[in-house]
């Protein structure tokens, strides 16, 4: 084992600030997109169930006498 294979040197900021914020900026936006995604779908299963009750419901209905 050698000692300059663990030897980094002093601590630097590991990351460009600008390109964090960038990615923090993702990640706020995930769970809006998520959300919209989920609703988009809740919304078409709802059409589709919708559409497959109209579908078992007789086409002319007889009035009651």
């Amino acid at each position: 084992m050698y000692w300059w294979y663990y030897y980094y040197g002093p601590p630097v900021m590991p990351y460009d600030p600008f390109t964090m914020m960038s990615t923090m900026m993702y990640w706020m936006m995930y769970p809006y997109y998520y959300a919209i995604l989920f609703e988009t779908y809740r919304t078409m299963l709802d059409a589709w169930k919708k559409a497959l009750e109209a579908l078992t419901k007789p086409m002319i209905e007889v009035p009651k006498q």
